[in-house]
């Protein structure tokens, strides 16, 4: 059943609208409400697993690592966008992405201090999370606790109404100050984005990897990704590109003006004790 309800899933997803699982009467309801039982006790049991997807510049150096979810239910694991969107409609979102976020930031600080001082890790975070003072305050108390000031990305993805723009600069500012920067995943040239982009409030913008993917037989797909970076160089924001699987689409992200990539042909999100060494693999 967990299968079955993972593809309803993909295919509301993919036509880019979300069905409310937890109310449902139906077999899906069912698996959904035993599913976001146990996610809430493995919370509280802290028994979330966190792996890391490095983050690469075009000469195939690691720079940064991606924070991702991995989470099993009945011995399977499960996709990880589902388990945020019953984690959002089960009101434990907030939950899940502070217990993320402590494990982000142990391991951007052995990592600042095993590799290099500057290494970033980036966590993902909602756009409503942005909007919460609640949120700021413990995320820069987790910065200083942790002694991770410079070492930590808190990743956006983009949507619409992400709320009151002076509230929201004056947070990111709150956050900058400390260090912590703002990037933005799945980046459209929409208005809401150009005027956070315009006012120099995200550091980093990250290209949606089915419009990376579609660069290598459309034309269009470039275009847009060359005036992407064109606006990055102009208003000074590095783009990234991600689901790079091949040395060909690095090489066409590239001359597109992409300044880093993501994906497996670095390598997969991996436990943090394989970090260091794919790290160090890619110095030499």
């Amino acid at each position: 059943m967990l299968r079955e309800l993972t593809e309803q899933f993909k295919k509301e997803e993919k036509a880019g609208y979300s069905v409310p699982y937890l109310d449902r009467s139906d077999n899906f309801g069912a698996i959904a409400k035993n599913m976001v039982s146990q996610l809430r006790q493995d919370i509280r049991e802290q028994n979330i697993t966190v792996m890391y997807q490095p983050l690469a510049g075009m000469d195939n150096q690691v720079v940064g690592a991606e924070a991702l979810l991995r989470w099993s239910f009945a011995g399977e694991r499960v996709y990880p966008p589902l388990v945020i969107a019953l984690a959002k409609e089960d009101n434990c979102y907030s939950l899940l992405t502070k217990l993320i976020m402590e494990e982000a930031a142990a391991a951007a600080g052995r990592l600042a201090e095993e590799l290099d001082p500057s290494f970033r890790i980036s966590v993902n975070i909602s756009a409503e999370q942005l909007n919460d003072p609640d949120f700021i305050k413990e995320s820069i108390e987790l910065v200083e606790r942790r002694g991770v000031r410079g070492n930590i990305t808190l990743e956006m993805t983009e949507e619409t109404g992400l709320g009151e723009f002076s509230l929201i600069s004056r947070h990111i500012e709150m956050l900058r100050d400390k260090g912590v920067t703002i990037s933005i995943d799945d980046f459209s040239m929409g208005q809401t984005s150009l005027d956070y982009l315009r006012n120099n409030l995200f550091s980093l913008v990250k290209l949606d990897g089915g419009l990376v993917n579609q660069a290598k037989d459309n034309s269009r797909c470039r275009g847009i990704i060359s005036s992407i970076t064109a606006l990055g160089r102009s208003l000074d924001f590095q783009v990234l590109a991600e689901c790079v699987e091949t040395e060909e689409l690095k090489e066409i992200m590239a001359e597109l003006g992409c300044r880093y990539f993501q994906g497996f042909l670095i390598s997969p999100a991996v436990p943090l004790e394989e970090f260091k060494p794919i790290y160090e693999k890619s110095k030499k």
